[in-house]
């Protein structure tokens, strides 16, 4: 988009002494893809004259303003010239400044200010040019019309380079091609993003699938605390008839299987149990620890 944009540039200057030069840049404006803008373009209007320049300078993207013998017709409301006034009106609207300046020394006499206050117009155009040189400006200077295109060409290009993004005129067509191409990109990312966003959903649906079907296997199989078996009092104090007694997991003696059973299990399946009379809150914690590591075995045993 940026190489299809063409700015507008205002033109700001004296009339009468800068017509060729005008000119001039008119043409090095067009080359460089500038539309330019001035004075030349004024007509009636049921408004005032400043407020026809201030809407002009409003729709263009630079201002350029070229100083050359004359300082100007003077507004007498403000007590400056217009053309120092239109250069102060771009600054406040923060526009781009270029400034193309004449040498004083090749200025003739017919190129300056005349008239009773010609002098006070001379000292003005000084103060005036002195202040747009260090007003942070581009700033190029010339002596004829070569130089003043030999000037303003790489002023304009390089200007381009440090335009605003959102500067600029582009023709209908051009706008409605690039809104086509970004619209056919849109779509196609569209398009992908649901693709991906539509297997997703169905990975999930998937994937949720097999984990309730996990939960309804582990619903179907898990153990209940009413069917494992349980430690009565009863069985514990039968088991503490004898205390030297040892029992394995082949000799439950007098111990109900079923405790037989947890407590062997209790101690890994393997070796013996020891009783002890002391142990018998310990031997229920350990009928609950057996408990549930049997329900967990057999969650193992399933999965394997």
């Amino acid at each position: 988009m940026k190489n299809r944009r063409k700015f507008s540039i205002f033109i700001s200057s004296t009339y009468d002494d800068l017509k060729e030069e005008r000119q001039a840049l008119v043409g090095v404006a067009l080359e460089n893809n500038f539309i330019p803008v001035g004075m030349e373009q004024f007509h009636a209007a049921p408004t005032s004259q400043w407020n026809v320049i201030t809407k002009m300078i409003d729709e263009c993207d630079f201002y350029l303003l070229v100083i050359g013998g004359r300082y100007g017709t003077i507004d007498e409301e403000t007590g400056i010239s217009y053309t120092e006034k239109e250069y102060n009106y771009a600054k406040t609207k923060g526009l781009p400044v270029l400034v193309l300046i004449k040498e004083p020394s090749v200025i003739t006499k017919s190129e300056k200010d005349t008239g009773n206050d010609k002098y006070d117009k001379m000292k003005k155009l000084d103060e005036f040019r002195e202040r747009v040189k260090n007003d942070k400006n581009t700033v190029d200077f010339f002596e004829d019309l070569n130089s003043l295109k030999y000037a303003a060409s790489p002023t304009f290009g390089n200007a381009i380079d440090y335009v605003d993004d959102n500067a600029g005129w582009v023709r209908y067509r051009d706008i409605m091609s690039v809104i086509n191409e970004e619209a056919k990109g849109r779509n196609k990312a569209n398009a992908e993003l649901e693709e991906h966003q539509q297997k997703m959903l169905e990975d999930m649906k998937e994937m949720f699938s097999q984990f309730g079907s996990r939960l309804t296997e582990l619903e179907n199989s898990q153990l209940t605390w009413g069917e494992i078996p349980t430690v009565t009092n009863e069985d514990i104090d039968k088991l503490f008839r004898d205390e030297k007694s040892v029992v394995g997991q082949d000799n439950v003696g007098n111990i109900p299987v079923d405790s037989a059973f947890l407590l062997v299990y209790a101690a890994d399946g393997d070796g013996q149990i020891i009783k002890h009379k002391h142990l018998a809150r310990l031997l229920r914690f350990l009928h609950r620890v057996s408990s549930l590591w049997l329900i967990t075995q057999k969650e193992n045993q399933q999965d394997g």
